[in-house]
């Protein structure tokens, strides 16, 4: 039996529009991902955070203060 694969990118963009962050993930039979981000360093500022799937794209904006 074969387990279902999900394509999972994450991201994270600045308000240029350039992507700082990006990692792939493959997860195998699952529906949760547990992944971190350090963003110590980067300027403060509004950042979007996209979760990007087959099933559509799903983003929340956040704020480094």
């Amino acid at each position: 039996l074969l387990q279902q694969v999900n394509e999972i990118t994450i991201a994270v963009i600045n308000v240029l529009g350039q992507t700082i962050v990006k990692s792939n993930h493959a997860v195998f039979g699952s529906n949760e991902l547990k992944y971190s981000f350090d963003l110590t360093g980067y300027p403060e500022g509004v950042y979007r955070v996209e979760l990007r799937t087959s099933n559509g794209i799903l983003g929340r904006n956040v704020i480094i203060e």
